[in-house]
């Protein structure tokens, strides 16, 4: 079983992932899950499709980042280009009035950068 994890470690493939991640990372995880939560909440309630796929995306992000694998920020890159131009076409077209979604996605831009910032931490 030893000699198992040393070779798959040998290769870069762990048989069992470690939680590595920092505490912020971790922070982001966990504001990461409610949003998860609400989208399944609303797929159940409204029986929207696009909430449920949102949510199924969302639990692969949250997996990706608290095991720090660097698919996870790619996908939480992908992510946060779709759901911050939203806001911005809606503002820029005039029909978003509250800015409190232009400030959610500024602050989801700064959490991407901070995960650019720290990438060498992911594998």
């Amino acid at each position: 079983m030893q000699d198992e994890n040393q070779t798959a470690q040998a290769v870069g493939v762990s048989k069992t992932p470690e939680a590595t991640a920092p505490l912020f990372v971790k922070i982001i995880v966990v504001l990461m899950a409610f949003t998860v939560i609400g989208s399944f909440l609303r797929a159940l309630l409204g029986g929207r499709v696009i909430d449920l796929l949102a949510g199924i995306i969302g639990l692969g992000v949250i997996w990706g980042l608290w095991y720090m694998r660097r698919w996870g920020l790619y996908l939480f890159t992908l992510l946060t280009v779709v759901l911050v131009s939203i806001p911005i076409y809606l503002y820029t077209t005039s029909s978003l009035e509250d800015k409190t979604q232009l400030w959610s996605s500024g602050i989801q831009v700064l959490f991407l950068v901070y995960l650019w910032s720290i990438t060498r931490r992911f594998h």
